[in-house]
C-alpha cells in the first residue's frame, strides 16, 4: 500500500510506501530538503531507528541553551540533550507536578523561548529561558480540559496574551484580567494562528477570526465565515505566521469531486485591487463599516488564496497586489513625492470611477494614512492633492474619518475645505419616509444626538423632533418643503470637543464660518449652552446700568441743586438737600459693587483658566479697568472733595461702563455686526488718523509761526495748543479769520496762502480721505457680515467652554458626536454667510448669469437630446419602411416568381398543346400525303 505525498509549494507529488512513512515523516519534519532529493527514496529506506538521535539526560537548562521539543517527561535541548520536567523543575523550587500537560511554547516572532506548564485546571507555569525565571499564573477560566494536552503554545507580551492550542481547541487568555477571551462556542480544528503587532487571527475549518487589539484591550472583532460548499479535511502550520494549507473538497458536486489545496494567510496579505472596493476592506480600516461576521461567497475567497487542482495542479494568476501592509496603497508608498503623487493622480483620471479601488486609507489597523503623514509634515500641496482624491473617489461618511480626525489640524494650516464641506464627507442627507419631506412648520432646527453609528438616525425622529414644532390644525395651511442633513464630524465633535471652536476663533479665513456644516455647529452650541449664559450675565449687567445711571443722574442734579442754594446762601435747605443723597450713594454703590463684584469673580476664573491668553483680548483690559475705575470711583465719591477729579473718573468709568454694553450687545444679531463694524473701522483708520494728526502738528506749527503765539481769547485755559486746535478746525470747515488782519503786508499774504493750502489739505483732501476709509471699512464688514457674525459668536463659545469642568466635557447633551439639522428648502438662495454689498450684487449677477447659461445649456442639450432622439426616430422609421418595402418587394417578387411558374406551367401546357396540335397535323399531312401519292400512282397507271 502506497500513501502520496505532496508539496503545496511546488505541486510535486511523490508515492511513498507505508512501511516508510515514518521515516518519510521524520525527514520532511526536520530536513524538508530531502524531499527534492534525487535520493529521496534511497534515503528513506533506512530504518528509522538507525536515524533516530540518542539523547543525554542533563538537570540544568542555561540560558544559551535551545529549546526543541517536548517529549514526555522530557524537554529536548539542543547538542542532543535533555532535562526531565519534573525534577528540573523541583531543583528550582517548585512543587508543582505535571501530569504530561506541558509544551514548549514560542513567542511572537516563532521562537522557543518559554515551557508551558498546566499545573491544574485554572493554573498555569511557564519557564523563560531568557531570564531563567518561572512565572506562575492563576486564571479566572477553566484553561485545559481533563483529556487534552496542548500542542501548541504561543505568549505575546505585546497583546497581553497566552494561546494555547489542542486538537480541537484554541483557547486565548488575557494577561491582565486573567480571563478567557471568548472566540466561538463550537470546537476550532485545524487552526492556524498569525499574529502582528496589533491583531491575532485564527484560521479554522469553519471560520477565520480577526482579534484586534489596542493598549492590550479587544478593540475589534471581524468574523469570516468559510464558505458552506466547502470542507476542510486537513489543515499544517508550520510555526505562527507561517503559511498554513489545507486540503479542501467542495460539497455542492458529487463525491467524486476534485481535491484543491488551499494556502492560508495573514489578512495583511489578502488585500488586492479588487478587494480593496469590496466591503471586506473597509471593514478592517473604517469604524463605520465594521461588521463581526462578514460572509464571504466562494468567488471572493479565492481571491484570497491558491486553489490547485489535484489532476493538473493549475494555479490561478494573481491579480496586482496595489494594498501592501505596513506601506498602504501606493498613495501612503508615494505620501512624500509631490511629482509621483501627480502622475498617479493623471493616470487615475483615465480610468472608470467605478473600477478604481480605495485610495486613501490607513496603512495599518489604528495606523497613519497618507493624509495624516502629510499634514504632519505640513505640505500643503500634498495635502490639497490628497483631499482632492478623497473628495473625488471616496465620497462617502464611511471615508470621512481619514479628514475628521485632522479637521482641526487643517484650519490650524489654513487649508482650502470648501469643496470638502459641500461633498458627502461630512454631510449625510437623511432620506427617509420616518423623517417627513412637506410638514407646515418651517422652523429651522439643529439637535445633537449620540450615535454609534450614523445609519441609527434614521430611526431617531421622534427622540429629535417630537414636541419641538407645531402640529397642523388645518388643511388650509400652507406646506413646506423640509430637507435632513446629519452632521458626520464625530472625533471632531466629542473626542476634543472644545477645539474646534478655538481653532476657529483664531483663524484670519473668514471663508470657514460661510459654510453651513460650520454654522449649524456653531449655532448648535451657541443655542445649547453659550446663549443664556451670557444673557444671564446682560440681565445682571443691566441692574448694574440701571442702578449707576440712576446714581450718576442724582447725583448730577443733587451737585446742581446744591450749588444754586449755596449761592443763595440758605444754609437750612442744604442740609435737606445733603441728608437723602448720602443714603441714595450708599444704596446705588452697594447694588453696583454686588455686581461688579460678580464680575470679577468672573473675571478671575477667567485668568487662572486662561493665563497669558487672557491679555491677548482686547475686551478684558476693558472689563478689569471698568472694574478698577468703579471702585476708585465709589471711594473718592464718598471721601474727596475735589469735584474736578471725580467729574473726570465719572466720566471714565461711564465710557468703560457702555463699552462693557457693547460687549453684551454682541449676543444679538442685530448689534453684533454694529459693534464689530464699529472695532473694524477704528482698526482701519489707525494709520490714517496718524498721518492726519502729523498734518495737523504741521499746520499748527505753522500758525504758531505766523502769529507769533499771540493769545486767542477763545482758547483761553488751553493756549499752548490754540493754533493746533486751529488747524483741526479748518480740517472740520470751522475758520477763525478774526486775527488776519493784524498780520503785516508781507505776512498776511503768505497766510492767506498757508490758509488756502490747509483748507485744500485738511477739509477737502483729508476729511474725504476719512469717508471714503469709513466707507470702505463698512464695506468690507458688510461683504462678511453673517461670517463676522459667527466668528464673533466662535469667540465667546470658546470663553463659555474653557469655565466647564470635567463633568462638562463628557456630557453628551453639550457635545454629542452627531449633530442633525432641519431646515426648510427655500425656493431663492439663502444668503446666510454671502457676501454683502457691492459683491453681493457682482456674486448675485455671475449666479444668475450662471444659473441661465446653465438652463440654456440644459435647453440646448435637450434640444439636441430631442433631435437626436426624432432622428433616431426618423432613421428608425425609414428602417421599418424599407423593412416593409422589402417586405412588399419580397411579397411582390414572391407573387412574381409565382405568376411565372403559373406562366410557365400555362406556357409548357400551351406548349405541349401546339406541339400535340401539330403532331396531329404532321400525321394529317402524312396521310394527305400518302392519299395523294396513292391518287397520282393511279393516274399514271
Amino acid at each position: 500500500m502506497f500513501i502520496n505525498v505532496l508539496d503545496f509549494k511546488t505541486g510535486v507529488m511523490k508515492e511513498v510506501h507505508k512501511g516508510q512513512s515514518q521515516t518519510c515523516d521524520y525527514y520532511l519534519e526536520t530536513k524538508q530538503e530531502v524531499f527534492h532529493d534525487e535520493n529521496f527514496f534511497e534515503i528513506i529506506k533506512q530504518i528509522f531507528n538507525d536515524i533516530q538521535q540518542s539523547y543525554v539526560t542533563v538537570d540544568s537548562i542555561n540560558s544559551d541553551d535551545t529549546l526543541e521539543k517536548y517529549n514526555f517527561p522530557y524537554i529536548q535541548l539542543n547538542r542532543n540533550r535533555q532535562v526531565q520536567w519534573n525534577d528540573f523543575k523541583a531543583k528550582n523550587g517548585i512543587t508543582y507536578s505535571s501530569e504530561g500537560f506541558f509544551q514548549v511554547m514560542i513567542n511572537r516572532f516563532n521562537e522557543k523561548q518559554y515551557v508551558l506548564d498546566i499545573v491544574s485546571s485554572t493554573k498555569i507555569l511557564y519557564f523563560d529561558i531568557k531570564t531563567l525565571q518561572f512565572t506562575s499564573i492563576d486564571l479566572l477560566d477553566k484553561v485545559q480540559s481533563q483529556d487534552q494536552g496542548p500542542i501548541k503554545a504561543v505568549l505575546d507580551d505585546d497583546l497581553g496574551i497566552i494561546i494555547i492550542q489542542s486538537q480541537t481547541e484554541v483557547k486565548v487568555y488575557s494577561l491582565e484580567s486573567k480571563r478567557r477571551i471568548k472566540i466561538q462556542e463550537s470546537e476550532i480544528k485545524n487552526a492556524s494562528i498569525f499574529i502582528n503587532n496589533n491583531y491575532l487571527q485564527i484560521n479554522s475549518s469553519q471560520e477565520t477570526n480577526k482579534l484586534f487589539f489596542k493598549n492590550k484591550k479587544i478593540e475589534r472583532v471581524i468574523q469570516f465565515q468559510m464558505p458552506q460548499n466547502l470542507e476542510i479535511h486537513e489543515s499544517y502550520q508550520n510555526g505562527i505566521n507561517t503559511h498554513s494549507y489545507q486540503i479542501i473538497k467542495r460539497q455542492d458536486i458529487d463525491d467524486e469531486s476534485e481535491i484543491y489545496t488551499m494556502r492560508g494567510k495573514s489578512f495583511e496579505d489578502m488585500f488586492n485591487e479588487k478587494l480593496l472596493i469590496q466591503p471586506v476592506f473597509p471593514s478592517f480600516q473604517f469604524e463605520y463599516a465594521s461588521k463581526k461576521n462578514t460572509c464571504i461567497a466562494l468567488d471572493i475567497y479565492k481571491q484570497f488564496d491558491f486553489f490547485q487542482v489535484q489532476s493538473n495542479f493549475l494555479s490561478k494568476e494573481k491579480n496586482k497586489w496595489l494594498f501592501i501592509a505596513g506601506y498602504g496603497t501606493c498613495f501612503g508608498l508615494f505620501e512624500n513625492n509631490l511629482i509621483a503623487l501627480e502622475t498617479i493622480v493623471k493616470q487615475l483620471s483615465l480610468k472608470e470611477k467605478q473600477s478604481i479601488p480605495i485610495l486613501i486609507c490607513q496603512k495599518m489597523l489604528n495606523g497613519e494614512s497618507p493624509l495624516d503623514f502629510s499634514i504632519k509634515a505640513r505640505q500643503q500641496k500634498i495635502i490639497n492633492l490628497l483631499l482632492s482624491m478623497t473628495i473625488k473617489y471616496q465620497d462617502h461618511i464611511m471615508f470621512n474619518k481619514l479628514i475628521d480626525k485632522n479637521l482641526n489640524e487643517l484650519i490650524k494650516q489654513q487649508i482650502d475645505l470648501q469643496e470638502y464641506f459641500e461633498s458627502n464627507l461630512p454631510n449625510y442627507q437623511i432620506l427617509d419616509s420616518k423623517f417627513p419631506s412637506q410638514h407646515n412648520d418651517e422652523e429651522e432646527l439643529v439637535v445633537g444626538i449620540t450615535l454609534n453609528n450614523p445609519k441609527e438616525v434614521h430611526q431617531k425622529y421622534d427622540e429629535l423632533f417630537l414636541g419641538k414644532l407645531t402640529e397642523l390644525k388645518s388643511d388650509a395651511e400652507s406646506m413646506a418643503s423640509i430637507e435632513y442633513h446629519l452632521i458626520n464630524l464625530p472625533i471632531t465633535l466629542q473626542k476634543n470637543p472644545t477645539e474646534l471652536m478655538k481653532v476657529l476663533s483664531e483663524t484670519d479665513k473668514p471663508e470657514y464660518f460661510e459654510n453651513k456644516i460650520i454654522q449649524s455647529i456653531i449655532h448648535y452650541k451657541w443655542n445649547q449652552y453659550t446663549k443664556q449664559f451670557y444673557q444671564d450675565r446682560f440681565y445682571i449687567y443691566l441692574i448694574f446700568m440701571a442702578s449707576f445711571i440712576f446714581d450718576i443722574f442724582y447725583q448730577t442734579y443733587s451737585m446742581k441743586n446744591l450749588n444754586d442754594i449755596t449761592k443763595q446762601n440758605s444754609g437750612d435747605l442744604e442740609n435737606e438737600v445733603l441728608q437723602p443723597n448720602i443714603w441714595v450713594k450708599i444704596t446705588t454703590k452697594t447694588i453696583c459693587g454686588m455686581v461688579i463684584m460678580y464680575f470679577l469673580i468672573y473675571e478671575l476664573k477667567q485668568l487662572n483658566i486662561q493665563r497669558g491668553a487672557y491679555f491677548q483680548d482686547g475686551w478684558n483690559y476693558f472689563d478689569f479697568t471698568h472694574i478698577a475705575a468703579f471702585t476708585i470711583f465709589s471711594i473718592l465719591d464718598f471721601i474727596t472733595e475735589n469735584q474736578d477729579n471725580l467729574i473726570l473718573i465719572k466720566i471714565l468709568v461711564i465710557i468703560l461702563s457702555f463699552m462693557k454694553l457693547f460687549f453684551f450687545l454682541r449676543i444679538y444679531d442685530g448689534f453684533s455686526f454694529l459693534v464689530q463694524m464699529m472695532a473694524g473701522v477704528f482698526k482701519d483708520l489707525k494709520y490714517f488718523l496718524s498721518f492726519f494728526l502729523i498734518m495737523i502738528l504741521q499746520f499748527g506749527m505753522i500758525f504758531l509761526v505766523l502769529f507769533k503765539a499771540e493769545q486767542i481769547d477763545e482758547y483761553n485755559g488751553v493756549n499752548k495748543l490754540a493754533y493746533f486746535l486751529m488747524a483741526f478746525r479748518i480740517s472740520s470747515g470751522d475758520f477763525q479769520l478774526d486775527d488776519f488782519h493784524s498780520q503785516g503786508d508781507v505776512l498776511v499774504i503768505f497766510t492767506w496762502i498757508i490758509w488756502l493750502i490747509a483748507v485744500m489739505t485738511l477739509n477737502i483732501v483729508f476729511m474725504n480721505f476719512i469717508i471714503a476709509v469709513i466707507s470702505e471699512s463698512y464695506e468690507r464688514v458688510m461683504q462678511k457680515l453673517v461670517a463676522e457674525s459667527y466668528k464673533v459668536k466662535a469667540h465667546m463659545i470658546v470663553e463659555r467652554e474653557q469655565l466647564f469642568t470635567a463633568e462638562d466635557h463628557t456630557n453628551k447633551e453639550y457635545f454629542p458626536n452627531f449633530i442633525v439639522v432641519r431646515r426648510p428648502i427655500n425656493s431663492q438662495t439663502n444668503e446666510a454667510g454671502e457676501w454683502q454689498g457691492f459683491i453681493k450684487d457682482l456674486k448675485y449677477t455671475i449666479r444668475t448669469t450662471a444659473a441661465k447659461s446653465k438652463a440654456e445649456i440644459i435647453q440646448n442639450l435637450h434640444s439636441l437630446q430631442s433631435q437626436s432622439h426624432n432622428k433616431i426616430v426618423e432613421v428608425f422609421q425609414q428602417n421599418s419602411k424599407q423593412s416593409s418595402s422589402n417586405e412588399n418587394l419580397d411579397k411582390h417578387f414572391s407573387n412574381l416568381m409565382k405568376e411565372q411558374l403559373v406562366s410557365k406551367s400555362d406556357f409548357q401546357q400551351f406548349k405541349e398543346g401546339i406541339d400535340q396540335q401539330v403532331q396531329g397535323l404532321q400525321n394529317d399531312m402524312d396521310i394527305i400525303k400518302s392519299s395523294l401519292a396513292l391518287i397520282i400512282q393511279n393516274q399514271k397507271q
